[in-house]
């Protein structure tokens, strides 16, 4: 079993998130990021709720408009 196949929400993915995201937080001085593609937000949500800032492009008008609920710049 892979990260990619792990389906949305699976706990095992959102340590994998949060494993990957501590590791940034320490080696990046700002806290940011910029997810292309970002879906329902899943990996945004993750980084959210850790403190960090960030913009969600996705060509998906109700990906757009889930972005927004989330709290993302679009």
């Amino acid at each position: 079993m892979s990260y990619v196949n792990l389906p949305p929400g699976n706990i095992l993915q959102n340590l994998y998130l949060r494993e990957r995201l501590e590791f940034y937080s320490k080696s990046l001085s700002e806290k940011k990021f910029l997810e292309i593609g970002s879906g329902k937000g899943y990996v945004s949500s993750v980084f959210l709720k850790m403190g960090w800032k960030g913009i969600g492009i996705d060509l998906n008008e109700s990906a757009c408009e889930n972005n927004k609920k989330l709290g993302l710049a679009n």
